[in-house]
């Protein structure tokens, strides 16, 4: 994060975060459509899109705004 250490772990940490979330949150709602598929059995509830909606959301403007910063950073810095 051109030169912003602390600021910079901070992203990498939420991001890595948000992103694990995302991963789960698409295991949890795949699991169940695969179950459905491979057993016949039929789904026990429907998935949540809401929290998948959530967690895309929220690790997008993560990384938008790293980008943006950076940008700004880089711009300053240059003079």
């Amino acid at each position: 994060m051109v030169g912003r250490k602390k600021l910079g772990t901070i992203i990498v940490v939420l991001f890595t975060l948000l992103t694990v979330g995302v991963l789960y949150e698409i295991y949890v709602t795949a699991w169940p459509i695969v179950k459905m598929y491979m057993d016949g059995t039929p789904m026990e509830s429907t998935p949540n899109w809401s929290r998948m909606g959530f967690w895309v959301v929220s690790t997008g403007v993560v990384w938008l705004f790293s980008g943006v910063h950076s940008f700004m950073l880089a711009r300053d810095a240059s003079g």
